[in-house]
């Protein structure tokens, strides 16, 4: 299932909540508006397991030793990249989640 992109993580909360639709893939970045990407991790593993996307996909800026650390921490996290997003980075996570 593809899904429109979310403006900020708890936009995309509130859509999983309401079970609007549970997308196959999530691109999620670690700095967003109203609720950055670790806060979505923690109020995402508090919910239902028929609520949880299959792949989710920490796409960022950040080279911060400390922030892919604190990936380690959540086990619904299946991928840390860097920006920008390449058609062959997407085809890799395809291929490699979905394949």
């Amino acid at each position: 299932m593809i899904l429109s992109l979310q403006k900020n993580g708890q936009e995309a909360l509130d859509m999983l909540h309401n079970k609007t639709a549970i997308p196959d893939l999530i691109f999620l970045d670690i700095n967003m508006p109203i609720m950055n990407g670790f806060e979505f991790l923690k109020e995402l593993e508090k919910m239902a397991q028929q609520l949880m996307p299959k792949v989710i996909v920490m796409l960022t800026t950040s080279m911060l030793n400390e922030d892919r650390e604190k990936t380690k921490e959540f086990s619904l996290l299946s991928d840390f990249i860097s920006k920008p997003l390449t058609p062959d980075a997407v085809k890799k996570i395809i291929s490699t989640h979905f394949g």
